[in-house]
């Protein structure tokens, strides 16, 4: 896999140059850092001429080899860089089958516009097995955390503000009271509160 060559007029072309940051450098192996992309090893030495272009392998574009032979096809692997590369993951998965929009155009009326949707076979299959389209594991549940009298409050109207503080509810949390059960080691159906995480906690 060659990048194409990057001339103006190119849909990689940039006032900068290449947006992929073609050719790339050449480097005698490949070094991984925790906060910037790998530089692959890229070796000098290796060249074939197409038409009036010089190809080398500073314009090969990361891939697999044993992918490319399984599919046989052009597959582009890269090593993912930052929190970014999972949420784009995550995004893509999600993102659902190919849309379409349609453009009627009706003499002297109003345009139109139908969205759609296009489901392939293999989008198709999926929903007819009803596999799961993504999953989250381990699931979260957000805990209720505050400094001490600094928790929120809500209420709809005035009075609902005072009963709140007449009984006394309105200083009670889930913390608090988790709080109020390890201090009195409570026990419930045989359980010690204190040997309870917070969020198994009823």
């Amino acid at each position: 896999m060659l990048h194409a060559p990057c001339q103006e007029g190119s849909r990689c072309w940039t006032n900068c140059g290449c947006k992929w940051g073609y050719p790339k450098p050449y480097a005698a192996e490949t070094s991984i850092s925790n906060d910037a992309y790998p530089v692959y090893c890229r070796r000098q030495g290796s060249s074939f001429t197409s038409g009036s272009h010089i190809y080398t392998n500073q314009g090969v574009i990361p891939y697999n080899k044993y992918l490319s032979l399984r599919y046989q096809c052009h597959v582009n692997v890269e090593i993912p860089y930052g929190i970014k590369a999972l949420k784009y993951l995550y995004k893509y998965i999600c993102k659902g089958e190919d849309k379409s929009a349609l453009n009627l155009e009706v003499d002297d009326e109003t345009t139109s516009f139908v969205n759609g949707r296009y489901i392939g076979p293999s989008g198709a299959t999926w929903r007819l097995f009803q596999f799961h389209m993504s999953g989250r594991e381990p699931a979260i549940q957000r805990l209720s955390l505050h400094l001490e009298d600094k928790q929120l409050v809500y209420f709809r109207d005035a009075e609902g503000a005072i009963e709140q503080i007449v009984t006394g509810s309105v200083k009670k949390t889930t913390l608090t009271e988790f709080f109020k059960l390890n201090h009195c080691n409570a026990v419930g159906k045989g359980i010690h509160a204190r040997k309870l995480f917070y969020h198994k906690v009823p």
